[in-house]
């Protein structure tokens, strides 16, 4: 019995032993590892719970760090844009600054070596005068000259292929603006400042300064005239009073001449039957390289421009035209007899017409006025309607109008009938 009893103590204890070791292996292989649960076999529900959770911790460490890496990334670009927007502030600014950067009005003597031993830098009313009258190539106006009355010697009458410019034409100097200028008041009839009967000519950054009191016959600021005639018309600043009661304008072109108009030109004209721009008698006028004009005219029948007897003229893309008319009966674009307008694409034309029967857009006697797709026109009436064609006349509007007017009247078509009003399907109106 005694055998039998100690036998079984032995076995016990060494079962126990056994559990102890089994025991410090467990806890020993879980302080290795930081798992409790380290097979299927110790709890299969906790294993492969924790396993999923495992799985699922190193998906989102993976898209933890793919988003680090991406925000990292973003960053990087973001300094990128950082510094490529600075340095083209800086470029910008360093641009501006050419730009705008100005200087003195040089000497006459700067202007002289400019112009040549064919030119003259002129500053009174006598150089000038000899200048023009001698044929000589480019004449460059030194300041201000007053012609003073011009009644009986006329106007300057250019010579072939004669420039008469200011001291900006030259370059950009402060106190530039204005400086070149020609004045002259007149009282005879059917005259003009400054008179372009040959090809060639280029009147370009001048201020001009003209008034006219003759009561009968016209008269005009630049008169540009003749067959086979162009010319290039920039940067005027034009200021003028004319009495009379025809028609006359600040640029006044006929017979047959063909005119350029660029850069940025001013109009000011007082009276009755004036106009910025007059065009007559089959001639080619083209507004372009992205020309800014501003014509404001006042007085009875007053308007911006007046394209007449088969006259083509075309405003070109990129082109601002901005036309005021005050006075009874003002219209801003007239357009007549067998003459054609075209207002081409990203071409602007803004108007405002005020008065009674004040008018913004015209088109008369087999007149055609073509508003391509994309240009805009900007139209606002006092007193009458904003678009209008009568006798013949045909209005065809492909781009955009906006159009305001303080009468019911929006669109008129004359009772004299033949007259078209073609709204396209590009047409925004």
């Amino acid at each position: 019995m005694t055998n039998i009893s100690l036998n079984a103590s032995m076995r016990s204890n060494l079962l126990s032993l056994q559990q102890i070791s089994k025991l410090q292996d467990q806890t020993q292989l879980r302080l290795s590892t930081g798992l409790k649960v380290n097979s299927a076999i110790d709890n299969p529900s906790s294993y492969y719970t924790a396993s999923a959770l495992t799985n699922r911790a190193d998906d989102l460490s993976a898209l933890l760090d793919a988003m680090s890496q991406g925000i990292q990334t973003i960053k990087a670009a973001t300094e990128g844009i950082e510094t490529a927007e600075e340095l083209i502030k800086q470029m910008k600014a360093i641009a501006e600054q050419v730009n705008t950067s100005t200087s003195p009005v040089p000497e006459k003597s700067y202007f002289e070596k400019l112009v040549g031993e064919n030119g003259a830098v002129v500053s009174t009313a006598d150089e000038l005068r000899a200048a023009v009258t001698s044929g000589k190539e480019t004449i460059c106006v030194y300041g201000n000259i007053d012609l003073g009355d011009i009644s009986a010697t006329g106007g300057l009458s250019l010579a072939e292929n004669q420039k008469l410019v200011g001291v900006n034409y030259f370059g950009n100097f402060s106190g530039g603006e204005g400086f070149s200028g020609i004045s002259a008041t007149d009282s005879v009839k059917d005259q003009a400042l400054i008179d372009v009967k040959k090809t060639g000519c280029l009147v370009s950054d001048l201020s001009l300064n003209y008034e006219n009191t003759v009561t009968t016959g016209a008269s005009h600021v630049v008169r540009i005239q003749g067959a086979g005639v162009v010319a290039d018309v920039q940067n005027l600043d034009i200021e003028a009073k004319l009495s009379s009661d025809e028609h006359k304008a600040a640029l006044f072109i006929t017979n047959q001449s063909s005119v350029h108009i660029k850069g940025d030109n001013n109009i000011n004209i007082q009276g009755d039957f004036g106009g910025g721009i007059y065009i007559n008698g089959r001639c080619s006028v083209d507004i372009s390289d992205k020309a800014k004009l501003d014509i404001s005219t006042q007085g009875r029948n007053s308007n911006g421009i007046w394209n007449d007897n088969s006259s083509t003229l075309k405003i070109s893309s990129g082109v601002q035209l901005n036309i005021q008319t005050s006075g009874e009966l003002a219209y801003g674009l007239f357009t007549s007899t067998s003459a054609i307008t075209d207002i081409e694409s990203h071409a602007q034309l803004n108007i405002q017409s005020q008065g009674s029967s004040a008018t913004g857009i015209i088109a008369n006697i087999s007149g055609v006025i073509n508003i391509l797709k994309d240009a805009i026109v900007n139209i606002h009436t006092e007193g009458s309607t904003t678009i209008n064609a009568y006798r013949s006349a045909t209005i065809n509007i492909a781009g955009k109008i906006n159009a305001v007017s303080t009468t019911s009247s929006f669109i008129s078509l004359s009772a004299e009938g033949g007259n078209h009003i073609h709204i396209l399907s590009t047409a925004e109106i």
